[in-house]
């Protein structure tokens, strides 16, 4: 009997170990639709720069404080390079970015990080440029310089898309080469047909979706500049394939006037890939991600974060959103870290592809164990009756 006894906690423990192994998601006791509170950046930075590399977060950059007179604190310009693992909800400092600044486009390619402009506070509303291009190298922990770029680049956003490298700076696209150090200027994003001209484009963000970029952009709907000024959002799609820009699904116009604040993407493994736009409250106490399906080709809200602020860095790991520093009230830098499980997380866990989250090899042996096992279990009380 005790052998029996001991057989059969052995078969749960391995099955038990199985299912954890085949759907570790649902055993992390993650909710879906909910925000967490992670460790706080060791530096409270707003406007940094933020990028996920093989599972890890770096944080680089940015500004530590607001002078109310200069609208910066010249001193408080940082190049910090700090380094997170969600898995171990720990911090490590690297070395620091060369050129502190802020503003800066940010992306990676071939387990590097590039950090291209930027701009930094000379004086009383005097703020320099940049066009330069600084390289992390994540094996070496060592920074590398490119050539300038062409032109000022200053709160911009870089995308890795079908291989190649794309910056767009307001409505203009441009696509870089690393290994030549050269930039060419692609077709610039359109007009909508129903924004009047001369009204500005400001509030733009984007993410890069399949091999488009799709660009969230506020456009002014009329030239009388009597508050409130009406807005209208507009997605923009540019196809880095055709080199050619049409116009997407816009949401709700019930956001139309509200601040976007930051952008990320999700990567469809533990979850549909959809697209995150971060929108300021009205009354600025929270920020709410408005998700839009490629898919469905449908527009849907999430759980709004509770800490209202700006400034900000937004990336994914294993599907999960991360927003990293910021400032709130338009002043008080933060060093918050908050992580947001999506809607469908889990159950999207369960049917993902064993070759993203999983070890295939893994798997096999265990597959095979609980087999082994379970035919013996069976022959066995079938003997022996017990």
């Amino acid at each position: 009997m005790s052998k029996c006894i001991s057989l059969v906690l052995i078969f749960f423990f391995i099955s038990g170990s199985f299912a954890a192994t085949i759907n570790p998601v649902s055993a992390s006791g993650l909710v879906e639709d909910s925000w967490n509170t992670k460790k706080p950046l060791p530096q409270a930075r707003a406007n940094l720069g933020v990028v996920a590399v093989e599972h890890k977060i770096y944080a680089i950059g940015g500004y530590t404080a607001i002078n109310y007179e200069w609208g910066y604190n010249q001193d408080g310009f940082v190049g910090d390079n700090e380094r997170y693992d969600p898995k171990t909800n720990r911090w490590t400092t690297l070395k620091p970015m060369p050129t502190p600044r802020a503003n800066f486009a940010i992306f990676t390619y071939e387990n590097k990080i590039y950090c291209v402009g930027g701009e930094f506070l000379n004086g009383p509303g005097t703020y320099k440029r940049y066009s330069l291009i600084e390289v992390y190298d994540i094996a070496t922990n060592r920074w590398s310089i490119k050539k300038d770029a062409p032109f000022e680049v200053l709160g911009s956003q870089a995308y890795v898309v079908d291989g190649q490298i794309f910056l767009r700076t307001g409505g203009d696209m441009y696509l870089y080469d690393p290994a030549t150090d050269s930039w060419v200027r692609k077709t610039s994003m359109p007009r909508p047909d129903d924004i009047p001209e001369g009204n500005g484009l400001f509030d733009t963000v984007s993410v890069a979706l399949d091999n488009k970029i799709m660009v969230y952009s506020k456009y002014g709907t009329t030239n009388e500049f009597i508050p409130p000024f009406p807005v209208k959002v507009k997605i923009m799609v540019y196809d880095v394939k055709i080199d050619e820009w049409s116009e997407g699904k816009a949401p709700p116009e019930e956001y139309d006037s509200r601040l976007v604040v930051g952008s990320c993407i999700s990567t469809g493994t533990y979850t549909a890939q959809k697209a995150y736009f971060l929108l300021l409250t009205l009354m600025g106490t929270g920020v709410t991600p408005i998700v839009y399906d490629p898919v469905k080709d449908v527009w849907s809200t999430a759980k709004d974060i509770s800490t209202g602020r700006i400034g900000f860095g937004a990336t994914v790991v294993n599907d999960l959103l991360y927003v990293i520093g910021g400032r709130i009230h338009g002043a008080e830098v933060v060093s918050l870290n908050e992580q947001y499980v999506p809607i469908d997380y889990i159950s999207g866990s369960m049917n993902s592809d064993f070759s993203k989250p999983l070890n295939q090899f893994v798997v096999v042996v265990l597959v095979l164990t609980v087999g082994i096992v379970t035919v013996k279990l069976f022959l066995y009380f079938k003997k022996k009756q017990c």
